[in-house]
């Protein structure tokens, strides 16, 4: 009877000692490499313009696709604050697309690649894998937030000729580094930075900056979404302790809003996309590495110059990473 009596009144006790809060972060070690395997499902549907040179331009297609591979992120770097200097190959990738009886196969193998339609090897690129040696790694914090992108190419410079030209600030940027900033801008911070307790829910904003409406020599920060995280709790996988957090977000661009103030070329193609993300997102606290990911994705594009230039592009799917291994 005395035993009862102490267990029930435990249990009313309990409420009065909160659960322990924890800690999310993402822990970078100098010279550990993560390997992830990598699983995506979907079905795309795409339109190319009407005017187009192509057979079925206008008509609207289905595709399948299936992709299984493998993604590594190495950590080169760790500085006195916990950003990471990280980079992503993939050495391994079987991508498959289905559409109308038709059958294609992107296959990246260590430094190759193969591109096959119905089982025929067809040419595509160079045959090398652009995606297995990184020519950039990205500075990332221990909240998760992207801060920037190192290049990892050896800089040559070549002595100039009798005829060049001077070149303005403007047409010096590398572009193709341009558009990878602009895209991880919209990653949001997974991690709070704080300690959070079950239950607990915060909020990533999604912004870059972009040209001012009114001045467009001027750049302001602009939100184009947001995340929402929830702390879930604690779950066991694999004899390890993990915490479980949802993710809820939504990311919309309209190319007008990245357009200086004073574009006047009314031909110029214009665009806009939105993507919504939700599932969960599983956190290894202590080790402070993510080790499972369970996405659903639902993507679509659309642009053109006019009626006739007019594309689009949608994607339904899933997205999931499972840790494979850290060393």
């Amino acid at each position: 009877m005395k035993k009862v009596v102490f267990v029930a009144a435990l249990g009313a006790l309990c409420p009065l000692f909160p659960a322990r809060a924890v800690v999310l972060e993402q822990k970078w070690t100098a010279g550990q490499q993560l390997s992830y395997e990598t699983a995506l499902r979907g079905t795309m549907n795409v339109q190319a313009p009407a005017n187009a040179n192509f057979p079925l331009a206008g008509v609207p297609l289905e595709i399948e696709i299936r992709g299984d591979g493998l993604t590594h992120l190495q950590t080169l770097s760790v500085d006195e604050k916990g950003v990471g200097t990280v980079t992503m190959r993939v050495p391994q990738f079987d991508l498959r697309a289905q559409t109308l009886g038709q059958k294609g196969q992107i296959l990246l193998q260590n430094g190759t690649s193969r591109v096959t339609l119905n089982g025929q090897p067809i040419k595509f690129g160079d045959g090398t894998n652009p995606l297995f040696t990184p020519k950039t790694a990205l500075r990332i914090s221990s909240q998760g937030r992207v801060l920037g992108v190192q290049d990892l190419q050896p800089k040559t410079t070549a002595a100039p000729k009798k005829d060049d030209k001077p070149v303005a600030a403007a047409q010096a940027i590398d572009r193709s580094a341009l558009v990878m900033a602009s895209v991880i801008r919209a990653l949001p911070t997974l991690w709070p930075g704080r300690d959070v307790q079950n239950g607990e829910k915060w909020k990533a904003e999604i912004s870059w900056p972009v040209p001012s409406p009114t001045d467009p020599k001027k750049m302001v920060p602009t939100q184009f979404g947001a995340w929402d995280l929830t702390l879930k709790g604690a779950e066991t996988v694999g004899g390890k302790i993990l915490q479980r957090v949802g993710v809820v977000g939504t990311l919309a661009v309209d190319s007008a809003q990245l357009a200086p103030a004073d574009a006047k070329d009314a031909k110029k193609p214009r665009g806009k996309g939105k993507q919504d993300v939700k599932g969960d997102v599983w956190l290894d606290a202590e080790a402070g590495q993510v080790v499972r990911a369970d996405l659903i994705v639902d993507a679509r594009a659309e642009g053109g110059k006019d009626a006739a230039s007019q594309a689009w592009m949608d994607f339904t799917g899933t997205v999931q990473l499972n840790l494979k291994g850290a060393n």
